[in-house]
This record gives structure tokens, sequence and C-alpha cells, in this order.
């Protein structure tokens, strides 16, 4: 895919994908809940896009936004 504005050969980025993980438990009764999730579980480390500066900047630098580490975490919910 390319992703620089210009169609530039330097644009171009390879395809990678990320796997998000997302789980739940509740009970019958709906009195508590509990969540829990993983980003990018397998932790793939790719350049998402490339772009070149421009505007104000005006230094024609190029720039690499890169993906996301894995990162989780937990909710637990409670009615009473």
């Amino acid at each position: 895919m390319n992703t620089s504005a210009n169609n530039s050969s330097y644009g171009w980025v390879q395809a990678y994908g990320t796997l998000n993980l997302n789980f739940g438990f509740r009970d019958h009764s709906g009195r508590w809940d509990f969540q829990g999730f993983i980003n990018n579980a397998t932790d793939e480390r790719r350049i998402s896009q490339l772009s070149q500066g421009g505007g104000m900047s005006g230094n024609g630098a190029w720039y690499a936004y890169v993906t996301q580490p894995r990162s989780f975490g937990f909710i637990a919910r409670a009615n009473y």
C-alpha cells in the first residue's frame, strides 16, 4: 500500500495484520461482569505509514509511524 500523498515509490508499506483479543464473563443475573482485552497480541512491530514532511517544515524529511506495542487491560464491574 502506498501511504504517501504524491504516490512516491518511497511511500510503499508492506501489508501486515495485528491480532486483537476480547473476552468477558458475566453472571446470569447481571450482578457482576469481568472483561479483558489484549491489543496486538503477537506484538507485531511494523511501519504503518510513511509520509514526507512538507508545508511549514519544508525540510523534505520522511516520517515513519509504527504500530502500537502489545497492550492489555481488565474491567471488573459489580451492580448492587
